[in-house]
């Protein structure tokens, strides 16, 4: 909850209404920074930490193993994506796999 995490983190909080006020699903964001969180998300929660300190070791270990490759491969699929959209005029692409 937003207490927890202001007992925690006081007023180093980026969200909506906290001290930093960001706005959910901001324009901001690109699409690069939301497949990268829910990717590091999903391998944070992959063995369920019980405990906030488990979940601290999981955040700090996913982080610490992201490659500097990573979103280099990311962009290149990308523009792959954007590239074969255009190929095929907008229409729907059968065969494209987001891979990293």
């Amino acid at each position: 909850t937003i207490g927890l995490q202001r007992s925690k983190f006081n007023d180093r909080i980026i969200s909506r209404n906290a001290a930093v006020n960001w706005p959910s699903r901001s324009h901001e964001s690109t699409p690069l920074d939301i497949f990268s969180r829910g990717h590091v998300k999903s391998l944070v929660y992959s063995n369920k930490p019980q405990t906030v300190g488990d979940l601290e070791t999981n955040i700090i270990r996913v982080i610490a193993e992201i490659r500097p490759d990573f979103y280099t491969r990311i962009l290149e699929n990308w523009v792959y994506r954007i590239h074969s959209t255009k190929r095929n005029r907008d229409s729907h692409l059968n065969n494209i796999v987001f891979c990293v």
